[in-house]
């Protein structure tokens, strides 16, 4: 009878670890800091210092997606500045821009917009068709378009970006990381800062409809004023976020999410960790400290606090309730 207990025991033992470990993996894949979403990587920089406050995975390769759009907005804003491109002008849709997948705005061949409302579909829709309409209007044609991209990329300090195409539809070619995502998202607001607002807007209007802003963060997030969301299946949900408030000032981005709210949680978790590291003040002088790409000397953060293996915290869990059973 005693070893009949005890096999029924050890049975109850391996069924609770089995159990345990079940739901702790279910846990790490919906939350975040995923060890097991290896598409997952985020970074956070002080805006004011160019210090890198965290990052997991900050320099890896990855697919940027919609976030493509925040450079083509940058060269739009640049030939804005140079005045050869009036908001006022009107860019003409080409058959290949009508065609383009969505999200889109779905203007028809020979069809038009204002540059201001390109500028505000591109931030705030993410019109695909539009980031291909005013890629034809700078350059002719996207591919010209996209190769001015990729130096324009070089030129910021974005050292391992390259583009194919002005919207971030798919192209296993078309590679970023977040840290270089940073750099571009801090370069639009120094370089444009009577244009960056744009990003900041939580909706805007175009035939009788209204379209509201992908970025979640806009609504939920304190002190949020930009910039851009992205995703296709093979990036996951990314964001770009800027944060201002108490005088500090972070851009954050978090790539790879599994869902757009578990990219926005990530997100969260990742600014209210890094916020109380920000600066007040910077240390002046200082020259574009966001320019810098040393990326060697930086440490892995690190996610495990002890030692202690998660099959050893489970079973430490399981023998304290095993020891609240009685058997005979």
């Amino acid at each position: 009878m005693k070893i009949l207990n005890k096999i029924n025991l050890m049975t109850l033992k391996i069924l609770l670890l089995v159990t345990v470990f079940a739901f702790t993996n279910l846990s790490c894949t919906n939350n975040s800091f995923s060890a097991t979403n290896s598409n997952y990587s985020s970074l956070v920089m002080d805006a004011k210092t160019g210090e890198i406050i965290h990052h997991v995975n900050g320099y890896k390769k990855r697919y940027p997606a919609s976030l493509t759009k925040m450079m083509t907005l940058y060269i739009l804003f640049e030939e804005i500045k140079k005045g050869s491109i009036k908001k006022t002008d009107l860019i003409y849709f080409s058959r290949n821009a009508s065609n383009k997948q969505p999200s889109k705005l779905g203007i028809p061949s020979g069809g038009s917009i204002s540059v201001d409302t390109a500028i505000k579909s591109l931030a705030i829709k993410s019109a695909n068709d539009v980031a291909t309409a005013v890629a034809e209007h700078i350059s002719k044609t996207e591919v010209l378009f996209s190769n001015k991209m990729s130096v324009t990329a070089k030129k910021l300090g974005m050292q391992n970006t390259v583009f194919k195409n002005a919207s971030g539809l798919p192209n296993s070619k078309q590679v970023t990381t977040p840290y270089d995502m940073v750099i571009l998202g801090l370069r639009i607001k120094n370089d444009f800062p009577n244009e960056y607002y744009v990003f900041g807007l939580k909706s805007f209007s175009y035939n009788n409809k209204k379209y509201n802003s992908h970025n979640k963060l806009l609504f939920s997030y304190e002190g949020a004023n930009g910039i851009k969301t992205g995703f296709t299946n093979a990036s996951g949900f990314n964001v770009v976020t800027s944060i201002e408030k108490d005088n500090k000032h972070a851009i954050a981005v978090v790539m790879g999410g599994s869902t757009g709210t578990v990219r926005d949680y990530n997100m969260t978790k990742v600014l209210n960790k890094s916020f109380q590291k920000l600066s007040k003040a910077m240390n002046l002088p200082i020259k574009n400290p966001y320019k810098n790409s040393n990326t060697n000397s930086l440490p892995e953060i690190k996610i495990r606090l002890n030692n202690t293996s998660y099959f050893d915290q489970m079973k430490l869990k399981v023998n304290r309730i095993i020891n609240l059973v009685p058997y005979n």
